[in-house]
């Protein structure tokens, strides 16, 4: 086999987002048209060497080609048909989506004989530092997986090349695959930089079930009707777990340790239906020191430090990872986590149940979605970018796939149809929540300054929760702070 891997000591996901700009999901659910996807073929099971160097790796399943679109080659790739070809391309480490991406590899391969992909892949708490800092450099692969927080400000600052729309058959064949809402929002001065687009249908709150029935919480009644953010915090209090005075098993799941933008997620839900935005509609002044922001901060200081329901964590697992390994109750999680509850604990996994996402009491009712562009692309610095889009366009043809195997839902028009949908354990609360969910529009200098915001969010958060300043103070140092940002020119 050609290609190769790098393997890392951690196995997680940071689930993609797309800006859905204030759109319902609904409009995901509803859209019209979508191609069929193709069945994969048998080939060798994936393989690493034991020291976790580069090494060849092998596949469960090579994809077949899609009957009714293969794509057809550029220009470019068909001059160099019979020529070498060394690609690389990286995304993040979640095995499930390496996996499938292992059987993409060995399928392209395949039809091109010419072409070797060396895929790497980090832990997503160190994927994106790695990443900017080899693009800034003037480095990089060929193709890559671009996460939310860089989705807008590296095609902005010409890292990114547009999409090459001719392994697609032209523009319109490559257009037609998404819903226009979502792909016009991922835009960039109004041209396409991402091949292949990933959505995020919506977030909520997973419970180990059994521990809810041990302790006759509803948790069924709440895949029925939301349950509020009080009531979380009264569930978690529940199912925290204690030996000798110590937490052994908080009952929700706060971490400060695994990347600013996973905390900020964490907090972002609640925030917004207390009826906080991050900034003000212009984008000129952070707002997030509001009543709301005060609030939804307290809120995750009184998990930690009054009730002792969640626990500080330096060093952890993902969030995926804590939930089958009892380590904790409950999670702020997408639907993407099953394969991993499945391949860390296959007894339990059938017991990790999706909740619909709780509300503020007296709150606006918001149900969240996704809210920064991202995808798949190709760098200026690539030699060899008519391959780039190649491989993407390859990764476009097997939707199904995507969905029943990582969790993944690309944004193409009626995903919400294919027949891995329906399969998704919780399907009903999942459909229920992504027909409800909205994006949260983020005006153009904050998507330019993102990972700073997130990483000024952390540090907000942190000053509050483990050294006790006031949450208002926190968040008035965070708003002084992004003010910077958001006045620095591009």
């Amino acid at each position: 086999m050609g290609h190769r891997v790098k393997l890392s000591s951690m196995i997680s996901r940071r689930t993609a987002l797309v800006a859905l700009a204030g759109i319902p999901v609904s409009a995901v659910l509803i859209a019209c048209g979508a191609g069929a996807t193709a069945q994969p073929t048998a080939v060798p099971a994936p393989g690493a060497t034991p020291s976790g160097s580069a090494a060849p790796a092998q596949s469960t399943t090579a994809p077949a080609a899609q009957a009714t679109s293969a794509p057809a080659p550029t220009a470019a790739a068909n001059a160099s048909a019979g020529q070498p070809v060394n690609m690389t391309f990286w995304t993040h480490q979640y095995k499930p989506l390496n996996d499938l991406i292992a059987t993409f590899i060995t399928g392209f391969e395949k039809e091109h004989p010419n072409v070797k992909i060396t895929y790497t892949y980090e832990v997503d708490k160190d994927y994106e530092s790695k990443m900017m800092a080899t693009l800034q450099a003037g480095g990089g692969p060929d193709a890559l997986l671009v996460f939310p927080a860089a989705g807008y400000s590296l095609p902005a600052k010409g890292v990114l090349v547009p999409v090459d729309y001719s392994p697609w058959g032209g523009q319109d064949k490559w257009a037609a695959l998404w819903v226009p809402e979502i792909r016009k929002q991922v835009q960039v001065n109004g041209k396409d930089y991402y091949g292949l687009i990933t959505t995020d249908p919506g977030s909520t709150i997973i419970v180990n079930t059994e521990l809810a029935d041990a302790q006759k919480l509803d948790w069924q009644g709440a895949q029925k009707e939301p349950i509020t953010w009080d009531d979380v915090s009264t569930w978690a209090r529940t199912l925290t777990k204690t030996q000798n005075g110590r937490i052994v098993r908080d009952g929700y799941m706060i971490t400060n340790s695994y990347g600013s933008a996973r905390l900020f997620q964490m907090f972002q839900p609640q925030f917004v239906q207390s009826g906080g935005q991050l900034t003000n509609q212009d984008g000129s002044k952070c707002t997030i020191n509001s009543d709301a922001g005060v609030t939804t901060l307290q809120w995750h200081d009184d998990m930690v430090n009054k009730w002792k329901a969640s626990l500080i964590r330096r060093e952890t697992l993902s969030p995926s990872g804590e939930l089958p390994h009892q380590n904790t109750a409950m999670g702020l999680l997408g639907f993407w986590v099953y394969p991993t509850f499945y391949t860390d604990n296959k007894e339990l996994a059938p017991h990790l149940n999706a909740i619909i996402l709780p509300q503020v009491k007296n709150g606006t009712p918001f149900y969240f979605g996704g809210s920064t562009p991202s995808g798949y692309g190709v760098p200026k610095f690539s030699k060899i970018q008519s391959w780039g889009w190649q491989f993407i366009s390859y990764l476009t043809q097997f939707t199904n796939d995507w969905l029943a195997k990582t969790g993944t839902a690309l944004a193409v028009n009626r995903w919400a149809s294919l027949p891995a949908m329906d399969k998704i354990q919780d399907a009903p609360v999942w459909k229920y929540v992504g027909a409800r969910a909205k994006g949260i529009y983020y005006p153009t200098n904050l998507l330019l300054h993102l990972s700073e915001v997130e990483d000024s969010f952390q540090r907000a958060w942190e000053r509050t929760v483990l050294n006790h300043v006031p949450a208002k103070q926190s968040l008035d140092q965070m708003a002084k702070e992004v003010d910077g940002y958001l006045q620095e020119k591009s």
